[in-house]
Protein backbone atom coordinates (compact mmCIF):
# COMPACT_ATOMS: atom_id res chain seq x y z
CA UNK A 1 0.00 0.00 0.00
CA UNK A 2 1.36 3.63 -0.79
CA UNK A 3 2.19 6.12 1.86
CA UNK A 4 1.43 8.83 1.07
CA UNK A 5 -2.79 9.24 2.11
CA UNK A 6 -2.37 11.89 4.64
CA UNK A 7 -0.19 13.83 2.34
CA UNK A 8 -2.65 13.68 -0.77
CA UNK A 9 -5.58 14.67 1.45
CA UNK A 10 -4.08 17.71 3.22
CA UNK A 11 -2.69 18.55 -0.46
CA UNK A 12 -6.69 18.39 -1.67
CA UNK A 13 -7.89 20.07 1.12
CA UNK A 14 -5.52 22.95 0.36
CA UNK A 15 -6.27 23.21 -2.67
CA UNK A 16 -10.35 22.84 -2.21
CA UNK A 17 -10.47 19.80 -4.34
CA UNK A 18 -10.60 17.02 -1.79
CA UNK A 19 -14.59 16.55 -1.83
CA UNK A 20 -14.66 16.45 -5.91
CA UNK A 21 -11.81 13.49 -5.80
CA UNK A 22 -13.95 11.56 -2.80
CA UNK A 23 -17.00 12.14 -5.32
CA UNK A 24 -14.67 10.32 -8.28
CA UNK A 25 -13.47 7.71 -6.01
CA UNK A 26 -17.01 6.62 -4.96
CA UNK A 27 -18.02 6.60 -8.76
CA UNK A 28 -14.68 4.76 -9.49
CA UNK A 29 -15.41 2.19 -6.79
CA UNK A 30 -19.36 1.97 -7.38
CA UNK A 31 -18.30 0.79 -10.71
CA UNK A 32 -15.10 -1.42 -9.76
CA UNK A 33 -16.37 -3.16 -6.27
CA UNK A 34 -19.50 -5.16 -7.27
CA UNK A 35 -17.39 -7.07 -9.62
CA UNK A 36 -18.07 -10.83 -9.27
CA UNK A 37 -14.35 -10.95 -8.73
CA UNK A 38 -14.40 -8.37 -5.91
CA UNK A 39 -17.31 -10.18 -4.20
CA UNK A 40 -15.64 -13.41 -2.91
CA UNK A 41 -15.07 -12.83 0.57
CA UNK A 42 -11.45 -14.36 1.39
CA UNK A 43 -12.18 -16.09 4.56
CA UNK A 44 -9.28 -14.82 6.21
CA UNK A 45 -10.93 -12.04 8.23
CA UNK A 46 -11.58 -12.99 12.23
CA UNK A 47 -15.52 -13.26 11.35
CA UNK A 48 -17.41 -15.87 9.65
CA UNK A 49 -18.32 -15.02 6.05
CA UNK A 50 -21.99 -14.37 5.15
CA UNK A 51 -24.26 -13.90 2.70
CA UNK A 52 -26.45 -11.08 3.09
CA UNK A 53 -29.50 -13.26 3.25
CA UNK A 54 -27.94 -15.27 5.56
CA UNK A 55 -27.17 -11.92 8.14
CA UNK A 56 -30.58 -11.49 7.53
CA UNK A 57 -31.57 -14.58 8.90
CA UNK A 58 -29.53 -14.84 12.18
CA UNK A 59 -30.76 -11.09 13.14
CA UNK A 60 -34.64 -12.78 12.30
CA UNK A 61 -33.96 -15.05 14.99
CA UNK A 62 -32.32 -13.08 17.63
CA UNK A 63 -34.27 -12.79 20.58
CA UNK A 64 -34.94 -9.59 22.87
CA UNK A 65 -32.05 -11.08 25.36
CA UNK A 66 -29.12 -10.97 22.24
CA UNK A 67 -27.00 -8.04 21.32
CA UNK A 68 -28.88 -7.10 17.98
CA UNK A 69 -25.84 -7.29 16.39
CA UNK A 70 -24.28 -10.03 13.25
CA UNK A 71 -20.55 -10.19 13.59
CA UNK A 72 -19.37 -11.18 9.93
CA UNK A 73 -16.70 -11.43 7.41
CA UNK A 74 -17.79 -9.82 3.99
CA UNK A 75 -16.85 -7.65 1.07
CA UNK A 76 -16.87 -4.13 0.89
CA UNK A 77 -19.03 -4.19 -2.35
CA UNK A 78 -21.91 -5.07 0.01
CA UNK A 79 -21.98 -1.62 1.41
CA UNK A 80 -24.25 0.98 -0.32
CA UNK A 81 -21.61 3.88 -1.33
CA UNK A 82 -24.43 6.39 -1.91
CA UNK A 83 -25.66 5.91 1.54
CA UNK A 84 -24.06 8.32 4.12
CA UNK A 85 -24.17 9.62 7.92
CA UNK A 86 -23.63 13.38 6.84
CA UNK A 87 -23.17 14.70 3.04
CA UNK A 88 -19.73 14.96 1.18
CA UNK A 89 -20.14 18.73 1.98
CA UNK A 90 -19.65 17.99 5.18
CA UNK A 91 -16.24 15.61 5.56
CA UNK A 92 -14.77 15.27 8.29
CA UNK A 93 -11.12 16.43 7.45
CA UNK A 94 -9.59 15.92 11.09
CA UNK A 95 -11.08 12.05 11.44
CA UNK A 96 -9.91 11.45 7.23
CA UNK A 97 -6.52 12.60 8.03
CA UNK A 98 -6.31 9.89 11.77
CA UNK A 99 -7.43 7.25 8.72
CA UNK A 100 -4.77 8.48 6.00
CA UNK A 101 -2.26 8.18 9.16
CA UNK A 102 -3.22 4.68 9.94
CA UNK A 103 -3.38 3.34 6.43
CA UNK A 104 0.20 4.77 5.73
CA UNK A 105 1.41 3.45 8.99
CA UNK A 106 -0.43 -0.44 9.44
CA UNK A 107 -1.02 -0.62 5.41
CA UNK A 108 -4.58 -2.45 6.11
CA UNK A 109 -8.17 -1.50 5.92
CA UNK A 110 -8.25 -4.31 8.99
CA UNK A 111 -6.83 -1.62 11.55
CA UNK A 112 -9.74 1.05 10.90
CA UNK A 113 -11.79 -1.15 12.66
CA UNK A 114 -15.33 -2.89 12.02
CA UNK A 115 -17.61 -1.54 9.64
CA UNK A 116 -21.20 -0.99 11.52
CA UNK A 117 -24.16 -1.28 9.21
CA UNK A 118 -27.71 -1.71 9.09
CA UNK A 119 -28.68 -5.31 7.78
CA UNK A 120 -30.36 -4.95 4.17
CA UNK A 121 -29.42 -5.45 0.89
CA UNK A 122 -27.15 -3.45 0.21
CA UNK A 123 -26.06 -2.71 3.74
CA UNK A 124 -26.11 0.61 4.74
CA UNK A 125 -23.27 2.56 7.62
CA UNK A 126 -24.16 3.71 10.36
CA UNK A 127 -20.97 5.84 11.64
CA UNK A 128 -17.67 6.35 10.47
CA UNK A 129 -18.55 8.00 6.80
CA UNK A 130 -14.78 9.63 7.13
CA UNK A 131 -12.81 6.14 7.65
CA UNK A 132 -14.42 4.59 4.58
CA UNK A 133 -13.89 7.79 2.44
CA UNK A 134 -10.63 7.17 3.36
CA UNK A 135 -10.47 3.54 1.83
CA UNK A 136 -12.68 4.44 -0.72
CA UNK A 137 -9.83 7.08 -1.90
CA UNK A 138 -7.04 4.61 -1.38
CA UNK A 139 -8.89 2.02 -3.55
CA UNK A 140 -8.96 4.82 -6.39
CA UNK A 141 -5.73 5.62 -6.04
CA UNK A 142 -4.21 2.45 -6.00
CA UNK A 143 -6.24 1.99 -9.33
CA UNK A 144 -5.08 4.45 -11.12
CA UNK A 145 -2.50 3.89 -14.52
CA UNK A 146 -2.88 -0.11 -13.68
CA UNK A 147 -2.30 -1.73 -16.88
CA UNK A 148 -4.59 -4.09 -18.69
CA UNK A 149 -5.04 -7.57 -16.78
CA UNK A 150 -3.13 -6.08 -13.81
CA UNK A 151 -4.94 -7.22 -10.49
CA UNK A 152 -5.60 -4.35 -8.03
CA UNK A 153 -3.33 -4.33 -5.13
CA UNK A 154 -6.19 -3.62 -2.72
CA UNK A 155 -8.77 -5.92 -4.39
CA UNK A 156 -7.92 -8.63 -1.28
CA UNK A 157 -8.54 -6.17 1.54
CA UNK A 158 -11.55 -5.22 0.16
CA UNK A 159 -12.77 -8.70 0.20
CA UNK A 160 -11.95 -9.34 4.47
CA UNK A 161 -13.82 -6.79 6.09
CA UNK A 162 -15.82 -7.33 9.06
CA UNK A 163 -19.01 -5.84 9.51
CA UNK A 164 -21.53 -5.67 12.65
CA UNK A 165 -25.15 -5.50 11.12
CA UNK A 166 -27.92 -4.38 13.27
CA UNK A 167 -31.57 -4.81 12.29
CA UNK A 168 -32.95 -2.91 9.62
CA UNK A 169 -35.18 0.34 10.63
CA UNK A 170 -37.65 1.82 7.98
CA UNK A 171 -39.82 5.02 8.17
CA UNK A 172 -39.64 7.43 11.04
CA UNK A 173 -37.46 5.28 13.01
CA UNK A 174 -34.52 5.29 10.69
CA UNK A 175 -34.87 8.76 10.39
CA UNK A 176 -34.52 9.19 14.32
CA UNK A 177 -31.80 6.78 14.43
CA UNK A 178 -29.57 8.75 11.27
CA UNK A 179 -30.06 11.86 13.17
CA UNK A 180 -28.62 10.07 16.18
CA UNK A 181 -25.98 9.18 14.34
CA UNK A 182 -25.04 12.25 12.75
CA UNK A 183 -25.05 13.57 16.47
CA UNK A 184 -22.55 11.26 17.63
CA UNK A 185 -20.32 12.04 14.58
CA UNK A 186 -20.55 15.35 15.56
CA UNK A 187 -19.88 14.90 19.37
CA UNK A 188 -16.58 12.55 18.69
CA UNK A 189 -15.54 15.51 16.50
CA UNK A 190 -16.07 17.95 19.05
CA UNK A 191 -13.91 15.88 21.52
CA UNK A 192 -11.31 15.11 19.49
CA UNK A 193 -10.71 18.74 18.92
CA UNK A 194 -9.63 18.21 15.46
CA UNK A 195 -12.31 20.73 13.69
CA UNK A 196 -10.94 22.41 10.04
CA UNK A 197 -9.67 25.49 11.83
CA UNK A 198 -7.54 23.68 14.22
CA UNK A 199 -6.04 21.44 11.16
CA UNK A 200 -5.47 25.13 9.17
CA UNK A 201 -3.51 26.52 11.83
CA UNK A 202 -1.35 23.37 11.71
CA UNK A 203 -0.98 23.52 8.33
CA UNK A 204 0.23 26.89 8.16
CA UNK A 205 2.97 26.13 11.09
CA UNK A 206 4.06 23.00 8.62
CA UNK A 207 4.52 25.75 6.00
CA UNK A 208 6.43 27.65 8.15
CA UNK A 209 8.38 25.28 9.58
CA UNK A 210 9.33 23.96 6.39
CA UNK A 211 10.67 26.66 4.42
CA UNK A 212 14.12 26.01 4.38
CA UNK A 213 13.04 23.44 2.34
CA UNK A 214 11.19 25.01 -0.41
CA UNK A 215 12.00 24.28 -4.32
CA UNK A 216 12.08 27.46 -6.50
CA UNK A 217 8.30 27.83 -7.63
CA UNK A 218 6.91 25.39 -5.19
CA UNK A 219 3.43 26.15 -3.73
CA UNK A 220 2.66 25.92 0.19
CA UNK A 221 0.20 23.00 -1.19
CA UNK A 222 3.30 21.01 -2.88
CA UNK A 223 5.75 22.26 0.23
CA UNK A 224 3.28 20.70 3.07
CA UNK A 225 2.52 17.02 0.90
CA UNK A 226 6.31 16.54 0.48
CA UNK A 227 7.09 17.50 4.40
CA UNK A 228 4.16 15.01 5.61
CA UNK A 229 5.60 12.74 3.30
CA UNK A 230 8.78 12.69 4.73
CA UNK A 231 7.02 10.90 8.07
CA UNK A 232 5.85 8.07 5.95
CA UNK A 233 8.34 6.79 3.24
CA UNK A 234 7.74 3.96 0.68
Amino acid sequence: MQKDHEAKIVKLALAKTLEAELLQAVEYCKATLPLSEWMKPSGTSSAQSLTLTEVQAKLAKMSAKDSGQVVFGGCLGMLDLDYRINPTSSMDLGRMRWAATILDKAGKFAKLGPVVVRAGIPLQRLERDADLDMMLLSIYWHGQGLADGTDHPLKHMCQDIVFHAEQVASGLDSEIERFKRMAEEQLKKDVMGRSSWRLSLDMVEIVKLSAIDRQHGQSDADLLAASLAKKNPS
